[in-house]
């Protein structure tokens, strides 16, 4: 696997190579264009098929960086691509993964984020049913308590997203015909639960506190 990183936005942006299929994995800012760096790989030396189609993955979170639900569903997606990149060469699919960080209630809204982490794929999210507790690694972040999502699946509630999960949403969605990144189309309310996290983050900024550390950026 051949792995490019570059720095934007306080953020980084990672080309990844998977097999013959092209996978672009960027983490920035709502509104921002990432910078991108697309890599077309080559299976044992042959060059590999005209692409029937693109998938569209987003991960969505409220922090990428020292939130445990967060960066372990972020390394879930991670081996759920690297074990579907074969099947989805096989199939033509490229796959671009973009990852980013809600910093503000304006780029909640313009994301129409619920919950964090988010998963979607082709613009579903791959959540079966919203379900969140609370999160203390991200109620650390502004010194307020936060409720995060939980993933369930089979059953079972999990804080992060259990790979097998993601590997079946992607699957699922290669299997479908060829389509644009759809988006809800029901009405969309900021939940009290993010505008709360927000409203706090903002007061300890206005204190001159900081809600993190400056590595995470995420006061922004």
């Amino acid at each position: 696997m051949d792995v490019v990183g570059r720095s934007r936005c306080g953020a980084r942006t990672w080309a990844v190579l998977a097999g013959a299929a092209w996978v672009v994995t960027s983490t920035g800012c709502v509104g921002s264009e990432p910078e991108r760096r697309q890599t077309m790989g080559t299976n044992e030396g042959r060059a590999p098929a005209v692409a029937a189609r693109r998938m569209t993955i987003e991960l969505l979170a409220l922090d990428l960086s020292t939130c445990g639900r967060c960066t372990k569903t972020s390394a879930h997606l991670d081996a759920a691509l690297a074990k579907v990149a074969g099947r989805l060469r096989r199939r033509g699919v490229e796959v671009e993964v973009r990852r980013t960080v809600i910093r503000t209630m304006e780029d909640a809204v313009a994301a129409r984020f619920v919950s964090s982490p988010t998963i979607r794929v082709d613009g579903r999210d791959v959540a079966l049913e919203l379900r969140e507790s609370a999160c203390g690694d991200c109620g650390d972040l502004c010194g307020e308590g936060v409720d995060c999502r939980v993933w369930v699946w089979r059953g079972r509630e999990y804080e992060e997203a259990p790979e097998a999960m993601i590997v079946e949403a992607i699957e699922t969605a290669a299997s479908r015909p060829a389509e644009a990144p759809t988006r809800e189309r029901t009405p969309y309310r900021l939940p009290g639960n993010l505008r709360r996290f927000f409203e706090a983050k903002a007061r300890a900024g206005a204190r001159g506190s900081g809600c993190c550390g400056p590595s995470e950026g995420c006061c922004g």
